[in-house]
């Protein structure tokens, strides 16, 4: 049975249109016993009927666990939205590159779409962030076939928070060689290459920064600014982006405010002795004076302000003691129980559930660990009423007047639960990192034209356009220009240390022999395998038993998740 299914199972249990008939008048509502993952099927549930949510939590940590959780669920437009990590006036700007992408990519995301569900710790709701209006204003959006002056672009995106460089590398960067203008903005995956002819943009594509290969080509791309780049008086709360009719849940708020307040008391701190120190400098120029820390931060009363103007639902232990709450409702949720990588506790406890007909249900990360769990737990019967399903959630939970026990394998061996990410891919040639490396005289690869040296950047022109090349020179003094966005097709050499290649002669066929035998090799080679292989096959081999109970159950209680490719490993 699978994750909908509970989730249909638990819409008619939950007090979901109890709790919506007293949001609609902007009450507070308190949540008792709303433990573990059944907050988040809650949350989910309320979501499909809210227009925008905010979830508050006091860590970063559990905010990250509960947007995976939602996400899981099919909520749609779910934004995690990262603490800057910044130390209080140690830095305006975030130096992290990918937690700036991703506070970006919320605030753009929320700016466009009228229905969101914003998830985020205490901390970096705090923190203000560029204005609606001016986050608005200096996002750019640009078609294909539209006319713009390239030199009005770049201004644009300078004023934006965007930096001029050869090659762009990291977010935020911009470049522009002839009729090529390469931006790599603070939203997405992938840089954008806007060809010009003119004033007229030619094509948008995306391409990969370290192969500079093309990806996919666009009608139109939206470049959003350097969101810690604006100054402190276009900075406004996160929460000025959410309209009134906007639902807050507050998760364990005492706790959320106590850090609020303890991040303000740090940042009033730092200020005072950057105050004294321009002071005993008797510096004049008033620019070199940061601002105030009520333009950069909230405390827990103006955070509470904000707060007070939208529907409340508060969880947790650590509710707030001066608030009037409209409605106060028993879940009667129990966290999941203690089994310590116990088989025998997680036996007993499913008997007993199903004597007081409880059925339990196991949510499995992996398919290996749902095999190892059906093996060593037996068939489900009368006495074992279970179900094992491959989906994930971060807690599990237990309502027993409903007869519901969801428990998850994470939690039943200690092990850490890793909320999934975001990977980019790479794909291949040279990067630009390794490019950078270079020395003039270097040897690297011509998918096509074989081993040559690297001479360095250079600019040739084309049809009247000019274009950035790199230089590769062959026997004879013989000079090939490779354009940067083939740069795919080089890879530095590697050979034997110290062994000197010998440099290939253009237009002599040389290297396509060179291929054609390297290609004979490899099929040499693949026949050899496949014969050994037959032999392999053929030949009679000892049998050794099958797994045993106690190398299952240690497999089951290993405290890390399984890469995918360890898990093939194991299967094979």
């Amino acid at each position: 049975m699978s994750i909908s299914h509970i989730q249909e199972r638990l819409r008619s249990i939950l007090p979901t249109g109890e709790i919506i008939n007293q949001l609609s008048h902007k009450e507070a509502i308190r949540l008792e016993k709303c433990t573990g993952s059944l907050a988040s099927f809650l949350a989910a549930e309320i979501a499909r009927k809210a227009k925008n949510m905010v979830l508050i939590f006091p860590d970063e940590e559990t905010a990250q666990f509960f947007a995976g959780d939602l996400e899981v669920l099919g909520v749609q437009n779910v934004h995690f939205f990262p603490d800057s990590n910044n130390k209080p006036y140690q830095d305006v700007n975030i130096n992290d590159s990918a937690t700036l992408v991703q506070r970006a990519e919320v605030l753009d995301a929320v700016v466009q779409n009228d229905r969101n569900v914003l998830v985020a710790g205490a901390a970096a709701l705090c923190e203000k962030v560029i204005s609606p209006e001016a986050f608005s204003s200096s996002a750019i959006t640009l078609d294909k076939g539209a006319e713009i002056e390239m030199e009005e672009l770049r201004l644009k995106l300078v004023e934006s928070g965007y930096s001029e460089v050869s090659f762009v590398d990291h977010p935020g960067e911009m470049a522009v060689r002839g009729g090529i203008f390469d931006i790599y903005p603070y939203s997405g995956d992938y840089p954008v290459r806007l060809e010009f002819f003119g004033d007229e943009i030619a094509s948008i594509r995306h391409f990969d920064a370290d192969s500079q290969r093309s990806i996919s080509f666009l009608d139109t791309v939206r470049i959003v600014p350097n969101t810690s780049a604006f100054s402190s008086t276009n900075r406004e709360p996160l929460l000025s982006y959410f309209p009134a009719d906007t639902v807050c849940f507050l998760f364990d708020s005492t706790l959320g405010e106590s850090n609020i307040d303890d991040q303000f008391t740090k940042a009033n701190a730092v200020y005072d002795a950057v105050i004294q120190q321009h002071s005993r400098k008797k510096a004049d120029d008033e620019s070199l004076v940061p601002p105030p820390p009520t333009e950069l931060y909230l405390d827990s009363k103006k955070f509470r302000e904000f707060t007070d103007t939208k529907a409340q639902i508060y969880l947790g232990e650590m509710a707030p003691q001066n608030v009037d709450f409209s409605l106060e409702l028993n879940v009667g949720g129990k966290p999941q129980p203690e089994f310590n990588a116990s088989l025998k506790l997680l036996d007993s406890n499913i008997k007993e559930n199903s004597k007081i007909g409880i059925t339990t249900f196991i949510l499995c990360d992996n398919s290996g660990q749902k095999e190892r769990l059906e093996e060593l737990l037996g068939d489900p019967g009368d006495e074992m009423d279970y179900h094992l399903s491959i989906e994930t959630l971060h807690e599990g939970f237990l309502l027993e007047s409903e007869g519901l026990a969801l428990y998850t394998d994470h939690q039943i061996f200690n092990r850490y639960h890793r909320p999934k990410t975001r990977k980019r891919k790479y794909t291949g040639g040279i990067s630009f990192k390794e490019l950078k490396d270079l020395n003039v005289g270097d040897f690297v690869v011509h998918v096509d034209y074989g081993i040559g040296k690297f001479m360095g950047f250079n600019k040739i022109k084309v049809k009247d356009t000019v274009q950035e090349v790199v230089m590769l020179q062959y026997q004879q003094d013989s000079v090939l220009y490779v354009n940067v966005s083939s740069l795919f097709k080089i890879q530095k050499y590697s050979g034997k240390d110290g062994h000197q290649p010998r440099v290939t002669k253009l237009g002599s066929g040389e290297w396509a022999r060179k291929k054609a035998s390297a290609k004979r090799k490899v099929k040499d080679i693949a026949r050899e395998l496949i014969q050994l292989y037959a032999k392999r096959k053929a030949s009679k081999a000892h049998s050794f038993p099958p797994d045993n109970y106690m190398q299952t159950e240690m497999e089951a209680s290993f405290i890390y998740e399984e890469t995918p490719d360890q898990l093939q490993a194991i299967n094979d």
